[in-house]
């Protein structure tokens, strides 16, 4: 065997490696070929909208629950407001962080 001969299929593999990544990269960018394609484009579409919709309706049906009365008992509650606020925006992102590293 030729060392070249390794270099030569070294560069083929490279380029048959290159052109499934423009393949992908294409792909990604929302260039589509088939009618295939397309029609999982339109079906993920469709999820998202009918998710995002039931998820209103359901944090809407939550919310039309509530009584007027206990919302402004809980905004007067300071110490209840300062919880909400430091889990929110100290806690979760440094477990998120935590989460990461």
């Amino acid at each position: 065997m030729h060392p070249d001969d390794n270099l030569a299929d070294h560069s083929i593999v490279t380029v048959k490696a290159g052109n499934l990544v423009n393949r992908i990269l294409s792909t990604n960018e929302g260039t589509t070929s088939s009618s295939g394609d397309d029609d999982r484009t339109a079906m993920n579409l469709a999820g998202t909208v009918l998710s995002n919709l039931f998820l209103f309706l359901l944090i809407f049906g939550l919310s039309a629950t509530v009584d007027i009365t206990d919302v402004k008992k809980q905004l007067n509650n300071k110490m209840a407001l300062a919880t909400g606020v430091v889990m929110q925006f100290v806690m979760m992102p440094l477990l998120g962080y935590l989460a990461v590293i």
